[in-house]
């Protein structure tokens, strides 16, 4: 079996997703990562950083859930350095 397409991601994350199930577990994301403050004063930058990184992770998904629902493909994305050093 082939590697889904980057292309392909939006498609499936709709379907994954898709019903109440998903739906919940999609909601669930967005309050444990997205409805929440990532800083508080004093926090180590370091730590930051890392909910940044939770946090982008599952905005990436909410938006490739909704591309896949609109059935709108991404652009198709070109060659660049690090694909070929990959």
């Amino acid at each position: 079996m082939n590697p889904p397409r980057l292309e392909d991601a939006p498609g499936l994350a709709a379907k994954i997703f898709d019903g109440p199930s998903g739906e919940a577990f999609i909601a669930h994301l967005r309050q444990v990562y997205l409805d929440k403050l990532i800083y508080r004063p004093g926090m180590d930058p370091l730590e930051v950083t890392f909910h940044e990184g939770q946090r982008n992770v599952v905005a990436y998904l909410v938006a490739a859930i909704a591309q896949g629902k609109s059935g709108i493909k991404p652009p198709k994305r070109t060659n660049t350095k690090e694909d070929e050093n990959a």
